[in-house]
């Protein structure tokens, strides 16, 4: 297995949460830890059967959270998590300032517009239930990654130095050419 991108988190008892080692906006794999930072205590509130039952809903409906949308494209199977807000300097046509007033997330995904990641709806009710499992658990590190088969997945690590050693392992090292 090769790793494309990853977060390094760290369970905070306090906050009963995973936050990120290094906080910086990397890729689209933010967006993945955006969401479940926003979205995660509410679908836990309730209990596993109300869990589950959120977790249908959004399959369905999409839904939107303080700081990222999930759009649901039903006939690919396909779940969009997207930025809410973008930059409105960012410049645009007729057609996606149509896009935005029909609130056409899922084509504004596709042109690039909204920075996002996409998922398969399999892949987005993995991903939700191994989070709670590590939670439940409080992993001290976790490890949010994408391997080469477009996969996304979370590990479970007793150190960060472990966690570090693996993503060390699995991640192709930068080929640099001389000139």
């Amino acid at each position: 297995m090769i790793i494309k991108q990853s977060k390094q988190l760290e369970y905070v008892v306090g906050f009963d949460a995973f936050f990120t080692l290094k906080p910086e906006f990397q890729t689209s794999i933010s967006f993945i830890n955006m969401f479940f930072l926003d979205a995660f205590a509410y679908l836990k509130r309730g209990g596993d059967l109300i869990f589950m039952q959120k977790i249908e809903n959004i399959l369905k409906y999409g839904m939107g959270f303080e700081n990222v949308r999930v759009t649901i494209d039903n006939f690919n199977n396909l779940v969009y998590i997207s930025e809410v807000y973008y930059d409105r300097e960012k410049q645009t046509t007729d057609e996606i300032e149509k896009m935005l007033d029909e609130q056409d997330e899922i084509e504004l995904c596709k042109i690039e517009f909204l920075n996002h990641v996409v998922l398969t709806k399999e892949n987005f009710t993995h991903i939700i239930l191994s989070w709670g499992k590590l939670l439940d658990t409080m992993s001290p590190f976790v490890l949010l990654y994408l391997d080469d088969k477009d996969w996304y997945d979370l590990l479970p690590f007793d150190s960060q130095e472990a966690m570090q050693k693996f993503l060390a392992d699995h991640t192709k090292p930068e080929v640099i050419i001389q000139k």
